[in-house]
């Protein structure tokens, strides 16, 4: 199959890049920084069944000119992951306009934006399977100081279920994943955070399966902790957070 991914220089979207190309699959991956300053031992570089493309996802004019990169050569991709993200402060003191607009630009509009691009290509062959890397901070607001963060994720996690129900019953499909905590560290890894490879190996599985259309939650722990948190008042929410931030 023909694979693309946003974010792929670093965190889960190389580790994504990785294991669909153990696959064998074809990947075409994107990023803002030159394939040059992060695939330090070559590997990608190296790799036949890998192209990259720089690319800012916020900005469309980016977006579209991959997106006829792609079409020059021949490249029609059949799983699209929508991988890039950001998470940063801005509630650190006061709020920051600026990076609450960056991180939803990213987050959000840096993933529809590809929607926009391959949709009717999907529609037209009535096959396709769109894949959003969300979060499971999108089930309740965890992140301290990261305001935008959660919202953006949830945002993207709401229009992946409209766009499910919009499209049932076609074969096109919108596939939402919720990491939680995830590590590039094998040794700080255990029931609350998992390794980069690892998460990237149960995605690619799960995709493999043929009626995947909906919500793909993990690890269980974190993903109960946080489902569970929805029916917990503010203030408790709220000194739990703190607590857990130290603060």
């Amino acid at each position: 199959m023909n694979v693309f991914i946003t974010g792929v220089s670093s965190g889960l979207g190389r580790a994504l890049t990785n294991e669909f190309l153990t696959e064998r699959h074809k990947v075409w991956g994107v990023a803002r920084r030159k394939i040059e300053a992060w695939d330090n031992d070559g590997r990608l570089t190296s790799n036949g069944s890998f192209r990259f493309s720089v690319c800012d996802v916020s900005v469309m004019a980016d977006a579209e000119r991959v997106r006829a990169q792609m079409k020059e050569a021949g490249f029609v991709p059949d799983i699209v992951v929508l991988n890039a993200g950001v998470m940063e402060n801005d509630l650190d003191g006061t709020f920051s306009y600026d990076v609450f607009k960056k991180t939803y630009a990213i987050n959000l509009f840096g993933a529809v934006a590809w929607l926009d691009l391959f949709l009717p290509v999907f529609v037209e062959r009535d096959g396709g399977t769109f894949v959003a890397i969300s979060s499971l901070s999108s089930y309740r607001g965890l992140n301290n100081k990261k305001i935008a963060y959660s919202g953006s994720k949830a945002a993207l996690s709401m229009t992946f279920e409209c766009m499910r129900l919009q499209m049932t019953p076609s074969k096109v499909r919108f596939v939402t994943v919720n990491p939680g905590g995830m590590s590039p560290d094998e040794s700080r890894t255990g029931l609350l955070k998992i390794h980069y490879k690892s998460a990237a190996q149960k995605i690619v599985r799960r995709l493999a399966s043929p009626g995947l259309n909906g919500v793909f939650d993990f690890p269980f722990l974190n993903a109960f902790i946080s489902k569970t948190m929805r029916f917990l008042p503010d203030f408790l929410v709220s000194r739990i957070v703190k607590r857990c931030a130290g603060s």
